[in-house]
């Protein structure tokens, strides 16, 4: 069964490759089998966490108030009635409510995290001032009796001895000015210059002379390290589903799994090459 799994593996990976080649039957196999299982998978899970488990079950137990499942059911069937055209206009009432109810949960999380957050982390104070206290004193002497107890029992930088010097570099760093503590004020510095230089280059009100020009250039230079941050992360992404997928062709590719990258290849090409030459004829006609 591995071995019949891994064939399918490197068969279903080879077939969606060959669209790099032109669209042909294997890459449309392939295609169609992963939108039918998809489909075929979301259903079911939709029939057995959504109905069985939020619906079924509630109606069979005993708990007050259980009917009221139903009302959600009920808006749920109102969106089928956009394929029965005498009756589509109740479609609108679920669309509604759907569209109000997602509105009221996604504005609050949006506004929290991409700007309520942000502007927290753009008014943070630009020098950190050291915290003389107490508490922040035992926390020093703690995180320092950690460091040195595990340096004890390890003489040589493993990863847990590395995590306890990094606990007491950042709580050292809050009692005192240390290069964490510059490093982290320089953070806060050139986030604030990046927001508000941004923020004024789109900022057309007055005209961009001067240091007024300057200012506005730094935006773009903020905006280009994003998008060229962003897109190296997006790359990066496929690349690393691109890299296991050669991986994997790679490790069914051997001996243990009787050479099932490269017999498969063979066979495609061969394949390919005769539905080539079969429609070649009907394709210079075309």
């Amino acid at each position: 069964m591995t071995i019949l799994g891994a064939w399918i593996a490197v068969g279903l990976t080879l077939f969606m490759f060959s669209f790099l080649y032109k669209d042909n039957p294997f890459y449309k196999f392939g295609e169609s089998l992963y939108v039918g299982i998809a489909l075929g998978y979301s259903l079911v899970r939709l029939w057995y966490q959504t109905w069985i488990d939020k619906v079924w079950e509630v109606l069979k137990s005993d708990a007050s108030g259980k009917w009221w499942v139903l009302l959600p059911v009920a808006i749920g069937l109102l969106l089928l009635t956009r394929f029965v055209p005498k009756v589509s206009w109740l479609s609108r009432w679920a669309f509604a409510f759907l569209i109000g109810y997602g509105s009221g949960m996604a504005i609050p999380a949006i506004l929290t995290t991409s700007i309520v957050k942000q502007a927290e982390a753009t008014a943070k104070p630009l020098v950190s001032m050291p915290d003389k206290s107490e508490a922040a004193k035992k926390s020093v002497d703690g995180a320092k009796a950690a460091w040195d107890k595990a340096k004890a029992a390890e003489p040589t930088e493993t990863d847990a001895v590395r995590a306890t010097r990094i606990r007491y570099e950042e709580a050292r760093s809050r009692t005192e000015y240390t290069f964490v503590t510059a490093y982290r004020d320089l953070t806060t510095l050139a986030i604030f210059i990046g927001v508000f230089s941004v923020l004024f280059y789109f900022f057309f009100s007055i005209e961009h002379k001067g240091p007024v020009r300057i200012f506005s250039r730094i935006g773009i230079l903020f905006l280009m390290i994003y998008f060229g941050a962003s897109y190296g992360n997006t790359a990066m992404g496929r690349f690393s589903l691109l890299y296991g997928r050669v991986l994997t062709l790679k490790k069914f590719g051997g001996g243990d799994y009787y050479y099932s990258t490269g017999i498969l290849v063979v066979v495609m090409i061969g394949v390919l090459t005769a539905l080539h030459f079969k429609n070649r004829g009907k394709e210079e006609r075309a």
